[in-house]
């Protein structure tokens, strides 16, 4: 199935892009310099607070939020308001995860394809 789209003018010049999957998008505007002010997927989680094309915060269904951090090196990290973290290996669609630690402080490492870590270590 091909993801298809339709984008409406807002009332305040903004844009909406509303695609076949149920996700949407928020634009400033339909100039060129127009960028991204808000996306929300098809499963609800919502991305805000764009820098460029990557967002700084998200809140996903459950109501837990996070915010990104882009670190010098390209390395981004998600922390989560319930004290957890993630850090992932860059921003793109190729990124991978490289830690997890929990609110407890357990850290998670060695991830492999499937997402499943090989190292653990417990506080």
């Amino acid at each position: 199935m091909s993801l298809e789209g339709d984008f409406h003018d807002l009332p305040d010049g903004r844009v909406r892009l509303d695609l076949s999957d149920g996700s949407f998008t928020i634009l400033s505007g339909r100039d060129q310099d127009a960028h991204v002010l808000m996306q929300q997927t098809a499963n609800g989680t919502v991305f805000s607070d764009f820098h460029g094309n990557n967002p700084g915060h998200a809140q996903l269904p459950d109501g837990s939020t996070g915010d990104y951090h882009y670190l010098a090196d390209g390395r981004v990290e998600l922390d989560m308001s319930d004290g957890s973290s993630t850090l992932l290996s860059g921003s793109g669609p190729d990124a991978h995860v490289l830690s997890q630690t929990t609110a407890n402080g357990d850290v998670y490492t060695g991830f492999d394809a499937q997402g499943h870590p090989s190292h653990v270590v417990f506080h």
